[in-house]
């Protein structure tokens, strides 16, 4: 049982910090945020710490404060570090950064947050988490505790591989727009050197050359067209939610994601207009 006790104060903590997330975001952007990128209402990197701090700095270290604010720092900053490190190869992108910050390490931790992360494991350890852990370890009824366990979880490993999916859909969409923006150079250059050379000549020259431009602004232009199509699909944007500004898909809705998908949307839209043919 005391596996399951656990595992219920990993899901309860996940849930929490959703919710702070969600309720500091919403009041500093002054609308509704759903934070995190898992469908449902849980930031497991929450429940993960916590965990972590119960077993590593609540149970041994209690009574040693100092202890527990060192321990906290360097707990909460391997959590963040690996958090980083393991969103970046899952994404392809920096999560956050702090690369301008005083003393950090490749911009995934830094010494002010390490400091904070010391001071934010001393009130956990004193001031929250007593009250949690007497709860969920004292007060629950074992029956109880396994119904919550056993639906929660349930509900978090079905959650977790769509989101899991839709994260490879989304690594799938940006490698996609990487490639396509290194290899559009080609054509462009290609197009460049066809007008260079049409400009030379006359006559039978200057004609051959407009017809190889006009074939690889076409070639060009069906390519960005195809892509922009696949980028909308994903992003859940059709005739409605172009008016709405809305999408259907709960993972392109988070924050990071949108904002530099709908940038690399607009970049291929510019293409697109520069190559379409009269």
């Amino acid at each position: 049982m005391i596996v399951l006790r656990y595992i219920l104060l990993f899901f309860f903590y996940s849930t929490a910090g959703w919710l702070f997330e969600s309720l500091y975001r919403s009041i500093g952007e002054r609308r509704i945020i759903n934070s995190g990128f898992m469908t449902g209402p849980l930031c497991p990197i929450y429940g993960s710490g916590a965990l972590i701090m119960t077993v590593c700095l609540y149970n041994p270290f209690s009574d040693r404060p100092l202890l527990v604010f060192v321990l906290g720092m360097i707990v909460c900053d391997a959590v963040e570090y690996v958090t980083s490190l393991g969103m970046e190869i899952l994404f392809n992108q920096h999560w956050w950064n702090y690369k301008y910050e005083f003393i950090n390490i490749k911009g995934r931790i830094c010494l002010k947050h390490t400091l904070f992360w010391g001071a934010a494991a001393v009130g956990f350890t004193y001031i929250i988490h007593p009250g949690v852990h007497d709860i969920i370890f004292n007060k629950i009824p074992n029956n109880i505790v396994i119904i919550i366990v056993c639906c929660a979880f349930a509900i978090f490993i079905v959650d977790y591989i769509y989101t899991f999916m839709r994260a490879l859909d989304v690594r799938s969409m940006q490698s996609k727009f990487y490639s396509f923006k290194q290899k559009v150079s080609e054509p462009i250059n290609g197009i460049i050197g066809t007008i260079g050379d049409a400009t030379t000549s006359f006559g039978d020259k200057l004609n051959e050359g407009n017809a190889k431009i006009n074939e690889s602004r076409q070639e060009l232009y069906e390519q960005v067209e195809k892509l922009i199509a696949q980028f909308e699909d994903k992003l859940g944007i059709t005739e409605m939610h172009k008016k709405q500004k809305k999408g259907r898909n709960r993972l392109y809705q988070n924050a990071k994601i949108k904002l530099n998908s709908l940038k690399q949307l607009e970049w291929l839209k510019k293409i697109r207009d520069e190559f379409k043919l009269d």
